[in-house]
């Protein structure tokens, strides 16, 4: 059962503008730092998942904003480290503060500072800065729950089509051929392919309209906190896959209000938090019932899910 929002307009008017300050300071940084020399250290062996000093400046701002005006609020960054065990109250603030690090880190100006904020685990308030062309400090797009989504003071909706157009944009990830397969409808009908290296950056140009969809394959939660509430203020819709249906590889979706329906104030942790991951497409009503009916799991990809995760499927 979806969880009912009881916010009052003003505490989420104040809620926004402590976001959209925030992510405007942090992307002001990334832009001043976007080129410079950077401390590079990686989260793995493999050395394929880089963090910059950069990375943890942009989230000290932020953190800094949260603590400040919304103690009692949690806040969960991409680079924090520890406390996964602390419980989850009914607000938190969902923080990417440079998704694109390695699009960053090689001189590609395609990345975002994101900030979404949930309300027993409904996302209610949503900023995100990108660079862009001719603007010194970037954009900022931003959202509360009701009130529409913006870039800047300028409201934005999505591409609001039936069918992929053929030239229009469309972001997949680099793994949807290994996840899903095509059923026939589709064949041939994906739209002009791009993958961005953002999630966060690809939502943000699909509630502008820029792209007509994008499908996020595994995102972590820091990845799409913000971007849903922006497509779906934006008069999108973000459908969550949960799970395999009865026949084959076929999928069920479930429109998402919830990020995590199994989200409780008080017995959630920090680690569920973390560990969420499913695919989700995001992109007008009608143009996302296309896709999702037409998409199906490849079988090897459940085997995958079974071995690594231990999930299954009915």
């Amino acid at each position: 059962m979806t969880n009912e929002v009881f916010v009052d307009a003003a505490t989420l008017e104040e809620i926004e503008a402590c976001a959209v300050d925030a992510v405007r300071r942090a992307g002001r940084l990334l832009t001043q730092r976007f080129g410079t020399a950077l401390e590079v250290k990686f989260k793995d062996k493999d050395e394929t998942d880089p963090v910059t000093d950069v990375d943890n400046e942009s989230q000290a701002i932020i953190q800094h904003a949260v603590s400040s005006q919304f103690p009692a609020h949690l806040f969960v960054g991409e680079e924090d480290e520890g406390g996964d065990e602390e419980l989850v109250p009914d607000f938190v603030w969902v923080v990417d503060p440079l998704d694109g690090t390695k699009n960053f880190l090689n001189g590609l100006p395609v990345y975002a500072c994101s900030v979404g904020v949930l309300f027993r685990g409904i996302p209610v308030v949503a900023a995100i800065h990108v660079p862009w062309p001719g603007e010194n400090d970037g954009i900022l797009f931003h959202a509360r729950k009701g009130a529409g989504t913006y870039c800047e003071s300028e409201p934005v909706a999505i591409c609001d089509v039936g069918e992929p157009g053929l030239a229009r944009l469309t972001t997949l990830p680099g793994m949807f051929r290994n996840v899903f397969s095509v059923k026939k409808p589709l064949h041939g009908k994906l739209g002009e392919v791009r993958n961005t290296g953002s999630i966060a950056y690809d939502l943000a140009m699909t509630a502008r309209g820029v792209l007509q969809y994008t499908v996020a394959g595994n995102p972590r939660i820091w990845d799409i906190a913000a971007g849903v509430l922006l497509v779906q203020e934006a008069g999108g819709t973000v459908m969550v896959a949960s799970g395999f249906g009865s026949g084959g590889g076929s999928i069920d979706w479930r429109p998402m209000g919830e990020i995590m329906p199994s989200l409780r104030s008080g017995q959630t942790t920090v680690a569920d938090l973390k560990r969420w991951s499913e695919p989700v497409i995001f992109g007008s009503s009608k143009l996302v019932d296309f896709v999702t009916r037409n998409l199906k799991f490849r079988h090897r990809f459940k085997v995958w899910l079974n071995r690594v995760f231990g999930l299954r499927f009915f």
